[in-house]
């Protein structure tokens, strides 16, 4: 979170017109943006190679983030990444914080794909869950990102 911005414009702000109107080709021109939104993320973006089930499509995979960032587990929380304390109650689910909050912490965007095709773009290496709720709760919630070096 920046320190000093409001909330609403940090975690739960929506894309304004004026971004740009092309974000494959700008991405691709070596420009990264701080915020994108979930759909943004999921077009130019493929899900971890490692986090598929088998033979599971990029839409399985989504629509299995979704149902597990709906049902709630002690790892699909953002109250303290990687530390899956006891801080959240067990009945509040991501769902429930993303919708409360925006997301709070920043998604890890890569470089290079592990499918290693023509068609493989970089990869989402984590915050699938919140990427996911995050697209159904509001298409148009800007979510922070990271970007490898």
């Amino acid at each position: 979170m920046l320190k000093g911005a409001p909330l609403g414009i940090v975690s739960k702000g929506n894309r304004e017109e004026s971004s740009p109107p092309n974000l494959t080709t700008e991405l691709r021109q070596g420009h990264r943006p701080m915020f994108m939104t979930g759909p943004e993320i999921k077009e130019n973006y493929d899900p971890n190679y490692w986090d598929k089930h088998g033979m599971e499509s990029n839409d399985d995979l989504w629509a299995r983030k979704l149902y597990e960032a709906k049902k709630g587990s002690e790892h699909n929380t953002q109250d303290a990444p990687h530390e899956w304390s006891n801080q959240t109650p067990a009945n509040r689910t991501l769902e429930d914080s993303v919708r409360e909050e925006g997301v709070r912490h920043p998604i890890f965007l890569g470089e290079f794909s592990r499918t290693r095709n023509d068609e493989s773009k970089p990869e989402v290496h984590n915050g699938h869950h919140r990427v996911a709720i995050a697209s159904q709760i509001d298409p148009n919630m800007l979510i922070p990102v990271e970007h490898s070096p």
